[in-house]
């Protein structure tokens, strides 16, 4: 079980002692991102009167608003991922043929060598017999 701590936040000017399981830097970031939706609002409505019913409900659409745009942006970056591990799949393909190839071509470069260095010795033999 985890161990739940006691957190003092300040929410729109109200201090509150929450209880959470979370780190308490944590519960103290979340409550700063729902003082700051809240301020938000005022600075919108210009310093008029927002009754709570309403305030919450703005401040409950422009969280919601954040999560859809967290969410959008999430499968965007998960499409991006998927996109990239295909092309690094592709390049690793390749990679593994290109490997293929330089070993088949490090073979022939060693058959032309031994055969070039025939040569030269049957050539070598040849002019010392001329």
């Amino acid at each position: 079980m985890k161990e739940v701590n006691s957190v003092q936040v300040v929410i729109d000017g109200e201090v509150y002692e929450l209880a959470s399981e979370d780190n308490p830097e944590y519960v103290q970031n979340v409550a700063l991102y729902i003082d700051t939706k809240i301020k938000d609002i005022y600075k919108k409505r210009s310093g008029a009167y927002i009754n709570q019913k309403t305030k919450s409900l703005l401040i409950s659409l422009n969280i919601a608003d954040d999560l859809f745009k967290e969410r959008d942006n999430n499968l965007v970056m998960k499409k991006e991922v998927e996109e990239l591990n295909e092309s690094l799949s592709e390049y690793m393909e390749e990679n593994a043929k290109l490997a293929q190839d330089i070993s088949i071509l490090l073979e022939q470069k060693e058959i032309l060598e031994k055969e070039l260095f025939n040569k030269n010795k049957e050539l070598k033999e040849f002019l010392e017999n001329f």
